[in-house]
């Protein structure tokens, strides 16, 4: 058989012509109809861009100017119709669409910007090392409920799905989640105070239905938290919607324990435990602070330190199922591993793992 040509290697400046070139390829080919619109598109560097087609027109659909795709205008009626548009804009070929799924939130305007820069040009407010570094979840989001065990649960709810049944046609599932959506964001703008800005929040309906599908198919939901801050990735609404709603377990895992004191583990462990009762917690190291060989950058005996952490986790779950559901091959694997690699020095334990310092 005759052999192909040597691979060349390939310049980052030439595989991002390259990808350009793709892309206006890509866009010629595209139909008229499909171009009514201007296309989010996440850019090679990552951050999500606008397109626009000045060209094309729809007289039920009015291409928008460029300075008011950048901004959004803090009128609730076109803040409703920005998030109504975001998601129907879709290409009639659904394989080809590349930003499905991608992140999409309200921009700043040039004047927030402004005012923001203006700001980090003043003098930094020493906090008050006791209380200053201190955040709990009442902070975040509100005082507790007791309508809700008093979980801190803020007004501000997540979107849930709305009710379907197997009978439901696509379309009529699609028409469904997408009127809950734009009523969801609209009551939430509706409660938003001028003076206080809403945070981010993402308004691509697509990242929800993953969400939603993902806890509807699963038994044990697990989220993963940084231990400096956990309150910051875990909302109280949605232990809420999982644990007492949907009568799912859900299991937090504190991740990077091994950069905090040990004392701070146990105290956000403790007060978690206390303000979320039903929650399963388990500690998690994400081994920054281990020794790393300076030769190949690879931290020393990490994969070893991971198969306890996966046996810890094993054993978890198979608490919470209490034989419901046979994890013995689970348990098997790891145990194997553990065999595997158990006697192996730290110096050579090293795996494939990359250091996070390269």
């Amino acid at each position: 058989m005759p052999q192909g040509r040597r691979k060349v290697p390939f310049s980052k400046k030439q595989k991002k012509v390259q990808l350009q070139a793709k892309r206006e390829k890509k866009n010629r080919q595209l139909s008229s109809s499909q171009l009514r619109q201007r296309r989010p598109f996440v850019s090679d560097d990552g951050d999500i861009e606008d397109e626009l087609d000045d060209e094309l027109t729809n007289e039920s659909h009015p291409v928008e100017s460029t300075a008011d795709i950048q901004t959004f205008s803090n009128d609730l009626n076109q803040m409703i119709h920005k998030i109504q548009s975001l998601n129907s804009q879709r290409h009639l070929d659904a394989d080809r669409d590349i930003n499905r799924y991608a992140l999409r939130f309200f921009a700043e305007t040039d004047q927030e910007i402004r005012e923001r820069k203006e700001k980090a040009q003043k003098p930094l407010r020493i906090l008050d090392s006791k209380n200053g570094l201190v955040c709990s979840a009442e902070d975040l989001f509100g005082k507790s409920s007791q309508s809700l065990n008093d979980i801190p649960f803020s007004e501000l709810d997540m979107p849930k799905r709305p009710p379907w049944s197997p009978s439901m046609t696509k379309e009529e599932l699609d028409r469904e989640e997408n009127h809950y959506f734009h009523e969801y964001c609209k009551n939430l703008l509706s409660k938003a105070i001028e003076e206080k800005r809403l945070s981010y929040f993402e308004l691509n309906l697509e990242t929800w239905r993953q969400l939603w599908r993902v806890i509807e198919m699963s038994d044990i939901i697990l989220l993963v938290t940084d231990i400096r801050n956990p309150i910051f990735h875990f909302p109280p609404s949605l232990y809420h919607h999982v644990v007492n709603e949907l009568g799912k377990e859900m299991i937090l895992v504190l991740n990077k324990i091994d950069l905090v004191e040990a004392d701070l583990v146990i105290a956000w462990e403790e007060y978690l435990k206390k303000l979320f009762p039903r929650l399963n917690i388990l500690a998690f190291a994400s081994y920054a602070g281990m020794k790393v060989r300076s030769s190949s950058g690879k931290r020393v005996g990490k994969l070893r330190m991971a198969i306890k952490g996966a046996l810890a986790l094993q054993e978890m779950v198979s608490k919470i199922i209490n034989g419901r559901v046979n994890l013995d091959s689970w348990k098997q694997k790891i145990e194997t591993d553990n065999k595997e690699y158990g006697n192996i020095s730290l110096e050579d334990d090293s795996s494939y793992y990359e250091s996070e310092d390269e």
